[in-house]
C-alpha cells in the first residue's frame, strides 16, 4: 500500500502535463455509499473518499484514493490507483483502478478481518459550475478477502477541482 501511494505522489509532482484545458491535475473529496454483497450477505456502508490525478495528456489521467467505509459491523478502508480516460467531448469519465481493500467485519454468520487485492471500473460525470464541479460516479469493484468474494456498488457524490 505505502509503494502504490508514493508511485502516485511522485507521478503527481515530475509529471505535470496538461490537458486541452490547460488542466494539469485534478483533486476530488466526497461522500461515497458502498453495498457490500459478500457470502449472501448485503450491507451498506456509508462513508468518504478523497482521489487526486494529474493529466497525461488531453484525455488520459493517471489517478488514485482513498475511501472509508462504516457501519456497526465493522469498516472498510481501500486505496486504489490507476487511469482514467475522459470519453468523447463531454465531462464523462471511465476509470479502471486496483489497490487494496482492508476490510474489519464481523456479520451473523462469518467475519473478515482480512487486506486483500482490490479491482474496481467505474465511470462519472463532472458537472462544471465556476471553478468546480460536482463529481458523480458508479463503480463496481471486486475482492477477495479470506475465500469470500465481494462484489460492491459504490456511488459517489463529491465536489472536484481542476488546476493548472
Amino acid at each position: 500500500m505505502r509503494s502504490l501511494l508514493v508511485v502516485f505522489t511522485a507521478v503527481a509532482v515530475f509529471l505535470p502535463a496538461s490537458n486541452a484545458d490547460g488542466q494539469a491535475a485534478e483533486f476530488s473529496a466526497g461522500y461515497e455509499h458502498v453495498m457490500v454483497r459478500a457470502a449472501g450477505e448485503t450491507t451498506n456502508f456509508p462513508g468518504w473518499n478523497v482521489s487526486g490525478g494529474t493529466y497525461l495528456g488531453d484525455r488520459v489521467a493517471l489517478v488514485g484514493g482513498v475511501s472509508g467505509h462504516y457501519h456497526r459491523v465493522g469498516d472498510v478502508l481501500v486505496v486504489l490507483g490507476g487511469g482514467q480516460v475522459g470519453l468523447g467531448n463531454s465531462n464523462v469519465f471511465a476509470r479502471l483502478l486496483a489497490g487494496v481493500e482492508r476490510a474489519s467485519v464481523v456479520f451473523d454468520d462469518f467475519s473478515v478481518h482480512s487486506t486483500a487485492f482490490a479491482f474496481q471500473p467505474g465511470i462519472g460525470v463532472d458537472i462544471p459550475f465556476g471553478a468546480t464541479a460536482l463529481r458523480l460516479s458508479g463503480n463496481y469493484r471486486h475482492a477477495l478477502h479470506e475465500g469470500v468474494r465481494s462484489h460492491d456498488l459504490v456511488m459517489s457524490v463529491g465536489f472536484v477541482v481542476k488546476g493548472r
